[in-house]
């Protein structure tokens, strides 16, 4: 399962890029009322979230708090992609770092749709996996913050649930 994870960790990733290349990523551009008729009426955002539970926990550095469930998680996406031009992922590994857990150390190129100025953002990204699907996805700026959150109290590494 450990590469399993991985391999699924990276299919996410080629199918958020496919949604800026395409004509669901341009219908979420305008932005989404309905996150559950995006999931339904365009085929690649269904799959985009098929790689993830229905309840899946999706917190970026960017935002104040995390979002539940696919629905939100579709709408935070809509979201990001109003305002960015582009998005690719420049430099990717990720690590299996415990039982159903993967390490991502991520460098994204973005530019916002107004300034067009490319940015480089490092993140280094845990993903929790159950039954084959990424349940929670939390973003941190460092490495040692990403492992510190499977910290235990006191002990090894493994997935804070």
């Amino acid at each position: 399962m450990p590469d399993q994870n991985v391999d699924i960790v990276r299919e996410l990733y080629r199918s958020i890029q496919w949604l800026f290349d395409d004509d669901a990523g341009d219908a979420m551009r305008l932005g989404i009322d309905d996150p559950a008729a995006a999931i339904r009426d365009f085929p690649k955002v269904g799959h985009v979230v098929g790689f993830m539970t229905e309840d899946v926990t999706w917190k970026t550095v960017f935002a104040p708090e995390p979002v539940i469930g696919r629905e939100a998680v579709v709408q935070l996406i809509s979201e990001w992609m109003e305002v960015m031009a582009q998005w690719r992922v420049v430099d990717e590994v990720f690590t299996d770092v415990a039982k159903d857990v993967v390490l991502g150390d991520v460098k994204a190129v973005q530019s916002g749709r107004e300034s067009g100025v490319p940015i480089e953002q490092p993140l280094f990204i845990t993903y929790t996996m159950r039954d084959g699907r990424i349940a929670r996805y939390w973003e941190f700026f460092t490495r040692d913050e990403a492992l510190a959150s499977l910290e235990p109290p006191g002990g090894e590494h493994a997935p804070s649930r």
